[in-house]
């Protein structure tokens, strides 16, 4: 979406280069759409919200410059 958007120029191959550098898939359980629902309305955007649910269930920081992640008690590191 963000390369769509023109705002990310992966190289050609994003999943190669993903997969080569050691990281891994994570898939959207039950439990991350449960937290997704529960979770306030700071965020508008279903898919940043999911991001949000996924790093506060698995323990991971999201790295992000959208304040209104910031709003969350989601670990962050600016962008």
């Amino acid at each position: 979406m963000k390369e769509a958007a023109g705002r990310l120029r992966p190289p050609a191959s994003l999943a190669q280069g993903a997969e080569e550098a050691g990281i891994v898939e994570l898939p959207i359980t039950w439990r991350h759409a449960a937290r997704a629902a529960a979770l306030p309305l700071f965020h508008r955007d279903p898919f940043d919200r999911m991001l949000v649910a996924q790093a506060l269930e698995e323990g991971l920081v999201l790295v992000t410059r959208d304040p209104a992640i910031q709003q969350y008690a989601v670990p962050t590191l600016p962008a």
